[in-house]
């Protein structure tokens, strides 16, 4: 990897400084966080230890760099989680052990630097480009190459908040590129390769997709336009307004041709620049996806597929944005070899990927914004044949992206006279169009132990009576009132009504200090 995209040996040694100085209760925990967030370490929820969260440009790594993620899991965290940014987040890291966590990640060719806080976040990337003849062409090479590229520029770890940026595909893996701060969306113009270029989406408690803010722009462009969106961000976004300084909210106020006209005043004197290219699969290779259920992945696990990739001859993997792992180029006779070793690692391995897919959010087990135990409604669902694909979200944040799924719950919390309920809201996405993402109604309100009973009674329903429609659409369907009529009156009663997932004990919103900006 880049050197300019790790963190230094210098950096290391400071955050390991200032760790001890914690310890020793020289500063505060808040005076150590900016110096901590540039290395990629969070504090954890719980106050037993720290997330550290790994950069993977684009979401590709070569077998060496997942072998040695492994091993320093193996030595200093408890389980890693996969994001939906294609990082990876190692937790349970202990204070005394950040510094020298992130810098073993560093030496062995792995970034942490600048993960987390007011920085440009992961560059994501389409993860079929090369495989799919439908792709105008692959947008690895510059989601890795821009990010090289930003990560050399001042303003890359100390801009006024985060700053998303990702390069999308067709189909499923084009929503990537409406939800992103700038997204770009690879096109074919006469031939000539470019990208569509979209700006100011993003999830959240004001959620909002993107505009298009030009129709095309050649290849060669797509580097100093993200440069020149990133400065004039910096530039025009109040730092003393954390809640409404995103770019979405800049172009909400400011209208699109503004800030388009901005961008453009500054391109010039921008050097062009393409990168170079990716290495293509060899002819009559084959391809595995694995599953994380619920994201997560014990050090066992990790070193164990790494040994059972090695095996199979495997060169690269990469991150999905469903918490899968996708590897390609892998000889047709090591194909079974290697979903046999990845089941008995206790991760359901196929050739082709399942449709009816579960995704779930950290979780308020280690977020300090969750509201409801996402990780822990995601274990309780495992069983259940899904009617369609589910996104789980522990708060309106939407980490799983839930809202442009076709099915999504988001949490929630209820006062009620019985006192705050934990919930979860029931939502429907809607198609993807050519000007973007529409994002589904709100359908239902149930009490977090319910949601299981919830679908199974309404994915009977919907089988007896209109199963070749999509759930989603289904559910969409019914009047006012009908899924509530469906379920029963008195479905959502019951003391457990007022219990959360993973718990028995009594609920409490328990919310921390926002570690990610």
């Amino acid at each position: 990897m880049e050197e300019s995209l790790l963190v230094s040996p210098i950096l290391a040694e400071q955050i390991s400084r200032a760790a001890g100085q914690v310890q020793a209760g020289a500063i505060t925990d808040d005076a150590f966080k900016p110096l901590r967030l540039s290395g990629g370490a969070h504090r954890q929820r719980q106050g037993d230890g720290y997330m550290v969260r790994i950069r993977i440009p684009g979401g590709r790594l070569t077998l060496a760099q997942w072998q040695a993620v492994a091993a320093v899991a193996g030595k200093r965290a408890q389980r890693a989680h996969l994001t939906l940014r294609q990082d990876i987040q190692f937790y349970g890291v202990q204070l005394e052990q950040v510094g020298e966590t992130i810098n073993e990640l560093a030496v062995a060719g792995v970034s942490t630097y600048a993960s987390g806080g007011s920085t440009v976040r992961n560059i994501t990337a389409a993860v079929l480009g090369d495989q799919d003849p439908t792709y105008a062409f692959d947008p690895y090479p510059f989601a890795y190459g821009l990010s090289v590229r930003l990560s050399k520029h001042p303003l890359f770890n100390s801009l006024p908040r985060k700053f998303k940026i990702g390069f999308a595909g067709p189909a499923h893996e084009q929503a990537q590129g409406w939800l992103n701060d700038l997204g770009f969306i690879p096109a074919l113009l006469a031939g000539t390769p470019g990208f569509r270029v979209v700006a100011g989406g993003g999830l959240g408690a004001s959620p909002q997709n993107g505009f298009e803010i030009e129709r095309f722009i050649p290849v060669e462009k797509a580097f100093s336009y993200a440069e020149a969106a990133m400065e004039y961000f910096a530039t025009v976004s109040p730092k003393d307004k954390p809640l409404s300084n995103r770019f979405k909210f800049i172009l909400r106020a400011l209208g699109l041709e503004a800030v388009r006209a901005a961008i453009h005043g500054r391109l010039a004197g921008k050097a062009d620049e393409l990168p170079a290219a990716a290495p293509v699969a060899a002819p009559g290779t084959v391809a595995a996806w694995i599953e994380a259920p619920v994201g997560d992945l014990t050090p066992a696990q990790l070193q164990g597929l790494g040994k059972a990739l090695a095996a199979a001859g495997a060169q690269d993997l990469r991150i999905s944005f469903d918490q899968r792992l996708f590897v390609p180029g892998l000889a047709p006779d090591a194909l079974p070899h290697l979903l046999k070793a990845a089941l008995a690692l206790g991760l359901p391995a196929a050739e082709q990927p399942a449709d009816l897919r579960l995704v779930v959010c950290a979780g308020p087990d280690t977020c300090n914004r969750g509201l409801v135990n996402s990780k822990a409604l995601g274990k309780a669902l495992q069983g259940f044949t899904l009617p369609s694909e589910l996104r789980i979200s522990g708060c309106q944040n939407g980490c799983s992206q839930h809202l442009v799924a076709p099915l999504g719950l988001q949490g929630t919390v209820k006062s009620t006279p019985q006192g705050r309920q934990p919930c979860y809201v029931l939502r429907a996405g809607l198609p993807l169009g050519d000007s973007g993402l529409s994002f589904g109604p709100a359908l239902l309100t149930l009490p977090a132990r319910r949601v299981r009973p919830a679908l199974e009674k309404l994915t009977a329903a919907w089988k007896a009576e209109a199963a070749t429609t999509p759930f989603g659409d289904w559910l969409s369907a019914q009047p006012k009132g009908g899924l509530e009529a469906r379920l029963g009156a008195g479905f959502s009663d019951g003391e457990d009504a007022w219990l959360d997932h993973g718990s028995d004990k009594p609920f409490e919103v328990q919310l921390g200090g926002s570690e990610c900006h």
